[in-house]
């Protein structure tokens, strides 16, 4: 099994190093299915993105290159790259989609997602569907 881990559960660009790491797992370890595990734990979540408010809201240059200065970023400031979305369920959603878009990736590789959510006092697992994301059609 290869587990890699990733802070926001979603893949921020369909090339960058997650990407690279699935694909060489699926052909150097033949692999045949990949799980995208995101995990709901509003407590954790908040602290960490209220330390990243604060961190990009005091550096006001960094900003201004991460929109002017960085093409590959256009879409955003800094402050939406580093805080994705907390909705994990779409998060997972959207990673399933990614690796189901890159041509890369074999036709019979199959994509699962799965949440976590910690939130109720008790961990329960939710299984995110990948054909509500995306259907592979030969």
């Amino acid at each position: 099994m290869l587990t890699i881990r990733s802070y926001y559960s979603v893949i921020a660009h369909p090339y960058g190093d997650i990407v690279r790491s699935v694909i060489i797992a699926i052909y150097q370890e033949n692999v045949e299915e990949i799980f995208v595990v995101g995990i709901e734990d509003k407590q954790t979540s908040s602290v960490n993105l209220q330390t990243q408010r604060d961190f990009t809201k005091d550096n006001i240059e960094l900003d201004y290159l991460f929109k002017n200065c960085m093409p590959e970023f256009s879409n955003g400031t800094l402050n939406e790259w580093l805080i994705r979305q907390e909705n994990v369920s779409e998060n997972i959603e959207k990673s399933i989609d990614a690796i189901l878009h890159l041509p890369l990736v074999p036709p019979d590789v199959k994509v699962h997602g799965f949440m976590i959510d910690k939130t109720g006092g008790k961990e329960t697992v939710v299984e995110i569907p990948a054909n509500k994301v995306f259907e592979y059609i030969n």
